[in-house]
């Protein structure tokens, strides 16, 4: 049974432009059988992703502000853009792997 990994990540400047402070979020799908049903995988997959997220965001979050020399609002808004940056790239994803199947 042939099985395939997908994974996304973004480097992502926290700081200003002349900041080196930087934050990789990343997201890993594997394991993927080929030989059962793709999109149930990666719906479930996704499903399991966005509870570790809303779990594990806000102390994320807070512990970026914390180190971070940027305001608050600052940072939510460039997380906020790379976040759906990600989503964009994972929808991508979805749809290539929906057209091998």
């Amino acid at each position: 049974m042939p099985k395939v990994s997908v994974g996304l990540g973004l480097t992502v400047q926290i700081g200003d432009e002349n900041s080196r402070e930087f934050a990789r979020p990343s997201v890993e799908i594997s394991d993927i059988d080929t030989e059962k049903d793709i999109n149930s995988q990666i719906t479930a997959a996704t499903v399991a992703v966005m509870k570790i997220w809303d779990a594990e965001s806000k102390l994320v979050y807070d512990k970026l502000v914390e180190v971070s020399d940027v305001e608050r609002e600052g940072l939510l808004t460039k997380l906020t853009e790379r976040i759906q940056e990600l989503e964009k790239g994972l929808e991508k994803i979805k749809r290539m792997l929906k057209e091998v199947t």
